[in-house]
């Protein structure tokens, strides 16, 4: 019985001493370093174009590259990528730049409508940029990886754009161009003196463009100080009939300025507060002299 209680025992301690034991922690995969990698074509949204003039700005070689789609932001830096090289002694510009667009598509569209065309007399050309490793592989110069928030917040940011499509293809004209401006038709102060005088002007300008097709819609500017109506024809060879017919021409004494129509500008000029009532006023004692305009004081 001795026996067998000492053999007991011997187990028991036998496997505290196991027991006891530290355990090693589990070895931990090693990261790899981080290395320069090199982009595949496809997912390439760079493009470098050599052959811009000597006297090009950024913002005139922003709105060339961004009618072939949107440029890519970098949040980082609070700018568009995009970038015009310059010389580092004399601050020129070096007559080539490289622009990053969001969607792959964009780079196609510059190649075909940027490359081998003519800016000011320079020929220019749009190729796919090639990203270089100059030296060694500093892997403490690489820009801290981005939290999964931030991540999510520029993915949104980009996602409201991803939709983006050009104002219209190559040989497509847009529909601002069905609408002429008419500048210099008037002057707004004679309607202040004769509130009656728009719907003359408007009659006059009414018999007169329909000459050169039918009218959609024909706007007077009153306030503005340049006498700007605007006409909307059915189609694009009427408009460009009225303009090639009124351009330059003699109209009550003014010489008429005609134009497409650019879908941006606007031309509309609001009103004071004391304006309108001074106008409200006018109008009231137009009407009450029966539209005499001899009879005002």
């Amino acid at each position: 019985m001795v026996s067998q209680s000492s053999g007991a025992e011997n187990s028991s301690e036998s496997q505290k001493e196991e027991e006891g034991k530290t355990k090693e922690p589990p070895t931990k995969k090693k990261k790899p370093e981080p290395t320069w990698f090199e982009q595949t074509e496809e997912h390439n949204t760079s493009v470098y174009v050599q052959g811009l003039p000597d006297d090009i700005t950024e913002d005139e070689f922003k709105d060339m590259m961004s009618k072939c789609g949107i440029i890519a932001y970098d949040y980082d830096k609070k700018k568009l990528k995009l970038k015009l090289y310059t010389d580092k002694k004399t601050g020129q510009t070096k007559g080539d730049g490289l622009c990053t667009y969001i969607k792959r598509e964009s780079v196609d569209l510059a190649m075909q409508l940027i490359d081998e065309s003519t800016l000011r007399g320079s020929k220019m050309e749009v190729q796919l940029a090639e990203f270089k490793l100059k030296g060694e592989f500093d892997p403490k110069l690489r820009r801290k990886p981005k939290n999964n928030k931030a991540k999510r917040r520029e993915k949104e940011k980009q996602a409201k754009l991803l939709d983006w499509r050009p104002d219209k293809l190559p040989d497509e004209r847009h529909v601002s161009e069905k609408t002429v401006v008419l500048k210099n038709l008037f002057d707004p102060a004679e309607f202040d003196k004769n509130p009656a005088a728009i719907q003359e002007v408007r009659a006059d300008m009414r018999q007169e463009c329909s000459k050169y097709g039918e009218i959609k819609k024909i706007t007077i500017y009153d306030r503005n100080a340049e006498g700007v109506i605007t006409v909307t024809f059915k189609e694009f060879e009427e408009a460009d009939l009225c303009i090639s017919s009124l351009n330059h021409r003699w109209f009550g004494g003014r010489r008429v300025m005609a134009s497409n129509w650019n879908g941006k500008e606007k031309y509309e000029v609001k009103e004071t507060a004391e304006q309108e009532a001074e106008r409200l006023r006018k109008w009231d004692e137009y009407l009450e002299s029966g539209g005499d305009d001899d009879s005002k004081s």
